[in-house]
């Protein structure tokens, strides 16, 4: 999920499935986006701009997807009672006889993307981005939604680099079996790449003692860790901080990331990431309270509420009026 990750060659059978949808979305395809098996992500241009849809191919047997329609109403009319939201929810689904459909805007650059691109990211910069990944997660457990599936893939980055957490995961499943990478690859290895953000309690032995249902809801503390992953992959230019084995191993007490850590200069967001990734979860902080400890070690000061007010006030306006309020305020 997320923006561009690879190009594949389905367009055609994609092309197909589009065209399933009704006339009134007035959608043209333009480019087949990552390598996902769950669901292929389409970009297409609107009257309105491009538009992101994530196609869930049905596979010839009855399947209710009723209660997922439901639950995605439901994230959309929380998140609309948020005021200046990091949350970006889907806006608009679809179930056809042949395909289910999810509908967002499309942004041109995620986390991923960014982290390779001209000008990189200074220090301040990952900073900032990683304090509104931070309240997006906030954002998003205050209202009692959990994500499920956050990587940088996930995390949307605009021009000015303000934040949106996207493509909430509400229909995969909460927990998979570790002794069978078959669910992993075809839920959440969306770019091929075999890197792993999910928290090492989702993942289960086949025939263990304990036993999960796939739809046990998500726990805020599952995200944390997922969190974590992400900012230190902020922090080291790029490179992951797991691959499923390791994860896996990171899981069985095997796997030591701490060394890969020691490449991040600043003490304080190691330590934050420590904190995050701990192999017990109730141990985890929530994202409002990383936000608290951390408000002076990692966060410069000014971020919350000086810099964060400006820009949430900022951003909704258009150029002209950009330049006339930031010369009114200083």
């Amino acid at each position: 999920m997320g923006n561009k990750i690879a190009r594949t060659t389905q367009v055609s059978a994609s092309e197909y499935y589009l065209h399933d949808l009704p006339s009134m979305y007035n959608l043209v395809l333009k480019e087949v986006l990552g390598r996902g098996r769950f669901f292929k992500s389409i970009q297409c241009k609107h009257d309105e701009g491009l538009v992101l849809v994530k196609v869930y191919f049905k596979r010839g047997h009855f399947l209710d997807l009723s209660h997922y329609e439901r639950r995605l109403s439901q994230i959309k009319e929380i998140f609309t009672s948020i005021h200046h939201p990091h949350v970006w929810p889907f806006q608009f689904w679809q179930e056809t006889d042949k395909a289910a459909y999810l509908l967002r805007q499309y942004f041109f650059h995620n986390l991923h993307d960014r982290l390779s691109t001209r000008p990189f990211l200074s220090l301040v910069e990952k900073k900032w981005l990683a304090f509104q990944l931070l309240v997006a997660v906030k954002q998003s457990h205050e209202k009692g939604v959990c994500h499920g599936d956050i990587k940088c893939e996930n995390v949307l980055i605009t021009s000015s680099n303000w934040l949106y957490l996207a493509d909430f995961a509400s229909f995969k499943p909460t927990y998979i079996p570790y002794d069978d990478p078959s669910d992993f690859s075809f839920f959440f290895d969306t770019g091929g790449r075999r890197l792993c953000y999910l928290a090492p309690e989702r993942f289960y032995e086949h025939g263990g003692e304990m036993q999960f249902a796939q739809d046990t809801p998500l726990k805020p503390y599952m995200d944390i860790f997922a969190v974590g992953c992400v900012i230190a992959e902020l922090f080291l230019e790029g490179q992951p901080l797991f691959e499923l084995s390791q994860l896996l191993a990171y899981r069985r007490g095997q796997y030591d990331p701490c060394q890969h850590l020691e490449k991040i200069p600043d003490l304080g967001i190691r330590k934050m990431i420590l904190h995050m990734i701990q192999l017990e979860p109730e141990s985890r902080f929530s994202a409002e309270r990383y936000l608290e400890e951390y408000a002076a070690v990692v966060f410069p000061t000014y971020f919350s509420p000086f810099l964060h007010d400006f820009y949430r006030c900022w951003i909704p306006l258009h150029a002209d009026m950009r330049v006339y309020g930031s010369a009114e305020i200083f």
